[in-house]
């Protein structure tokens, strides 16, 4: 037969109560009458109390110290945005860094470099188109698109 109470039977540690109990981080099982009735050991709640005021302590400086670390971070990211991005006649553009954190495929307004940025660019493209025009780069190309 199934029992009508939903918690386990438990024998009380300190009196011969059988039924609801409670068991404790330290193995005592005590009935709700015993618990009532036990002597508090204020030494010890005082020294629990000020363990947990010291960790409250330490958690308020950690999220304290979190939240000053956020806004310096937010203004590291906001400083390097307006360094990113810059306005010209009520349009955004991006300024061109090298610094391999330009994405030439996500840019999606004008890109402003540097004078010798685009130097260096514009003969890149000029060797390249010398290259393409040039009969035997165009056959090894063809020999190596082959294989």
């Amino acid at each position: 037969m199934e029992s009508k109470n939903k918690y386990p039977v438990k024998h009380c540690d300190y009196c011969d109560h059988v039924g609801m109990a409670f068991t404790f981080m330290t193995g005592e099982t005590v009935c709700k009458k015993c618990h009532s009735e036990m002597p508090v050991d204020s030494s010890e709640c005082r020294s629990l109390i000020v363990k947990l005021k010291k960790e409250l302590d330490k958690e308020r400086v950690r999220k304290e110290a979190s939240y000053k670390q956020e806004k310096i971070l937010q203004r590291e990211v906001d400083e390097l945005r307006k360094q990113r991005f810059r306005y010209y006649n009520d349009e955004e553009y991006i300024i061109f860094m090298d610094d391999g954190e330009d994405y030439p495929e996500s840019m999606v307004c004008p890109v402003v470099m540097s004078a010798d940025q685009f130097r260096e660019l514009y003969s890149a493209r000029e060797t390249m188109r010398k290259l393409a025009a040039d009969p035997v780069f165009q056959t090894i190309t063809k020999l190596t698109n082959n294989f």
